[in-house]
């Protein structure tokens, strides 16, 4: 879908579909941050670099609610896409 999308758009996408958007530590840009092009588990658990280092597993958070999946997953979009979020779907 980027190739039709200008640059401004396509920023808009980034805040579900990239690791840390506009976060400290978070995606910037496929050249400089290539590691957090994707959602990656960080995107709802939440920088794990602390969690590392202390093993606490209170650093990170480890049960998610569904008002925390709806910061993406929310009915706009869904409906938009005819998605289905993996949460409701067992895949998750």
């Amino acid at each position: 879908m980027q190739k039709g999308l200008t640059k401004q758009e396509l920023k808009k996408c980034y805040d579900c579909h990239t690791t840390g958007y506009g976060k400290p530590g978070g995606f910037r840009s496929e050249a400089e941050t290539p590691h957090l092009k994707n959602a990656g588990c960080e995107a709802c658990h939440g920088p794990g670099s602390l969690h590392v280092k202390s093993e606490d597993a209170s650093d990170i958070k480890g049960s998610l609610s569904v008002s925390d999946c709806q910061h993406c997953h929310n009915k706009a979009r869904v409906g938009s896409f005819r998605y289905r979020p993996l949460i409701y779907g067992g895949g998750h």
